[in-house]
């Protein structure tokens, strides 16, 4: 991501802080890293057509990410151990509390979409890929790819 010139001439900009939103070393990072305890997620806007969805996600990560719970819709990044026997049951409440979040901000029309795909989507990370890849069947991300395109040709 690249900064916006006007900004990157004000003084705010000579400290960089793009790699401070990691506390831990990288490698030590599960889903559950920072989380809170106590937590209280506002109603997010419904989803109710596939057309915005890149802004509906934006928005729910940027909510997530106030309350240091956006590790946990993202699939590229690991749960706690099953093992860990401290940790994993906060893991699954988090995580199940931010997928009843996410389901009730999503149409029903949608989240039957989801639900035909028949994936699993017990917990926040699963049930972001799944509406993804339902969003993939319907061709949304063919559509979005080519007017990503289409804004990206040079019009000279």
């Amino acid at each position: 991501m690249t900064t916006d010139p006007a900004f990157a001439a004000k003084n705010a900009a000579k400290e960089d802080y793009s790699d401070f939103l990691f506390t831990t070393n990288v490698g030590e990072i599960t889903q559950l890293t920072d989380a809170p305890t106590d937590y209280q997620l506002n109603p997010l806007p419904v989803l109710a057509d596939t057309d915005n969805f890149d802004t509906w996600m934006k928005d729910a990560t940027r909510i997530l990410r106030q309350k240091n719970l956006h590790r946990f819709v993202d699939a590229d990044i690991e749960r706690p151990k099953r093992s860990d026997t401290a940790n994993a049951p906060k893991w699954v409440k988090i995580s199940r509390d931010i997928q009843a979040w996410l389901y009730q901000s999503v149409s029903k029309e949608i989240n039957m979409l989801v639900e035909s795909r028949n994936f699993r989507c017990d917990f926040a990370d699963e049930y972001v890929e799944a509406l993804k890849q339902a969003l993939d069947a319907t061709g949304y991300n063919a559509a979005r790819n080519d007017c990503i395109y289409f804004l990206q040709l040079d019009r000279s």
